[in-house]
């Protein structure tokens, strides 16, 4: 039914939040640097806990603020440092690769452009772009470096990125 539908795309669309919130939990301790995070988590609402005695702890569904009141466990934080820095360093492997024409056609005496093609699936708030081009150890010097970057999701998501959330990250 239409209902259930939209409950399906709504725990799917929480999962941007829910991976957003995780990584600002490792950037906040020091895990690894990310100067868009904060930018991409406003407003972010997902699965922490709540800091309580440690025989009472519970999960519970809030909006992001930056206080010591409510953190992400560790298991998460490691794991989730782990898959971005996996990720990272799939990317660095496939960037370094020379580039090589897909045509051997040697009739074809046309100088052909060849560009690599990054393409993330999932993307929700994911900053992954952002880091690569304008980041501190950014290796994406300009648009026009023969890679291009597609972020694919939901479009409610990607609508929501590019509105609200890229232009707080976007240096000028």
């Amino acid at each position: 039914s239409l209902q259930q539908g939209n409950e399906h795309d709504q725990a799917v669309k929480s999962t941007a939040d829910d991976a957003i919130l995780a990584k600002s939990s490792c950037v906040e301790k020091g895990y690894y640097e990310d100067p868009f995070v904060r930018a991409m988590a406003q407003g972010a609402s997902g699965l922490v806990t709540k800091k309580s005695s440690a025989a009472n702890s519970r999960q519970s569904r809030h909006s992001f603020h930056n206080d010591s009141s409510s953190t992400t466990e560790p298991i998460i934080r490691k794991g989730t440092h782990a898959r971005v820095k996996a990720v990272d360093r799939a990317i660095d492997a496939f960037l370094s690769l020379p580039l090589s024409s897909a045509s051997k056609d040697t009739k074809d005496t046309k100088e052909q452009t060849v560009c690599r093609q990054v393409v993330v699936l999932g993307a929700g708030r994911d900053t992954t772009y952002l880091r690569y081009r304008f980041g501190k150890d950014a290796i994406l010097l300009d648009d026009n470096d023969n890679v291009r970057w597609y972020e694919v999701d939901h479009p409610s998501i990607i609508q929501q990125k590019a509105q609200s959330w890229l232009p707080s990250c976007i240096p000028d």
